[in-house]
């Protein structure tokens, strides 16, 4: 296998990603050029790369699903977390428990987008003070909770 045309292959069709050989879904740098043209290719890569920070960035930089095929450990990580939800919102719906409770990286999906409120803890969406604080990002944040 031509692993520069498989690079080239990948970066530009998920399909390409999804054939190519097995060992090639643990290699780096295909990975990677898979993931910068599609981050919901993340879901075929290896567990290995799933936990890779480097591609992970890429892939929820790209796409607001990919956060969802990211390692626990990872949907765990406050700084991956904040930066995908300060782009798309509803990535939120696949951080960690703990940071769907975590009140700046939920005020932060809001801003980008109100409606990932739905995705937030239940504490969060009954606490009046956080409430509050959304209401101040959108008026009628309180749509989203119905």
């Amino acid at each position: 296998m031509n692993k520069k045309k498989l690079i080239l292959d990948v970066a530009s069709s998920v399909d390409a990603f999804v054939d190519c050989p097995i060992e090639m879904k643990d290699d780096d740098k295909v990975v990677l050029a898979a993931v910068k043209y599609s981050g919901s290719s993340l879901q075929y890569a290896s567990d290995r790369l799933k936990d890779d920070l480097k591609i992970a960035q890429a892939a929820t930089d790209e796409d607001s699903d990919a956060l969802g095929y990211v390692s626990e450990r990872l949907r765990n990580d406050s700084k991956l977390v904040l930066r995908s939800v300060k782009v798309w919102g509803t990535s939120l719906q696949y951080a960690s428990d703990e940071l769907r409770n975590d009140k700046s990286i939920v005020l932060a999906a809001i801003k980008a987008r109100a409606s990932a409120i739905y995705y937030a803890s239940e504490d969060l969406k009954n606490n009046p003070a956080f409430i509050k604080a959304a209401k101040k990002i959108d008026d009628d944040i309180e749509s989203y909770l119905i």
